[in-house]
């Protein structure tokens, strides 16, 4: 695996971004051209998310499997410019 800086990671702001990431530093075998081809889009109530928490969540993104029966998952979630509840 690649020595990848947290530098690097905190670069990180988009969801462009992070697929060129997953690409070129990790090599992962991300197929196609068109990025929102690799990704199923959730809305916040398909994954149980308070309601609450949901209006400060502009979307949720899940990385489509790279084999079938995978038991993990990649989400990007992008969140409202401000301060995240934790």
């Amino acid at each position: 695996m690649p020595d990848i800086s947290v530098e690097r990671i905190s670069r990180i702001r988009s969801f462009p971004s992070l697929v060129r990431f997953l690409r070129e530093e990790l090599e992962w075998p991300l197929d196609g051209e068109d990025v929102e081809d690799l990704f199923f889009d959730y809305e916040p109530d398909e994954l149980g998310i308070n309601p609450e928490m949901a209006v400060r969540i502009r979307k949720i993104k899940l990385l489509r499997p790279f084999v079938a029966e995978q038991p993990w998952g990649i989400f990007y979630l992008s969140f409202e410019p401000k301060r995240l509840p934790v």
